[in-house]
């Protein structure tokens, strides 16, 4: 179920596996809107769940356990650029907890950002 932009209800995208003779076998979308039923076309309905759902994949397949390790023993301290840097506690934000650092050259606490720096 996709909400309409206009708040006005809500529009049904389906996806259906076609077998062809061709064995060019595919997904045929649908929604229940009217530019989709009238035009059959691809609507923005329909885009934003395949969109969705490649996010999705994307977040999942990013999220490799092994990466995360690498990418914690890169850590530089923002303020003086030194790689000694140790665990120094946790942070709660209204989005979850967070692992702070503390440099162990200049004393200097700082949570690693993740690409959304205060937003």
């Amino acid at each position: 179920m996709v909400k309409s932009q206009s708040g006005n209800g809500e529009y049904l995208v389906t996806r259906e596996f076609v077998k062809r003779r061709d064995a060019q076998h595919r997904h045929d979308w649908t929604c229940s809107c009217p530019d989709h039923t009238t035009r059959n076309v691809i609507c923005k309905h329909i885009f934003a769940v395949q969109f969705s759902l490649k996010l999705k994949d994307d977040v999942e397949q990013g999220s490799n356990p092994n990466q995360l390790e690498a990418t914690e023993s890169s850590i530089t301290c923002p303020h003086c650029k030194s790689t000694s840097i140790g665990k120094w506690g946790n942070r709660k934000t209204k989005f979850g907890i967070v692992q702070r650092y503390i440099c162990q050259d200049c004393n200097y606490t700082f949570v690693v950002d993740k690409g959304f720096c205060k937003m």
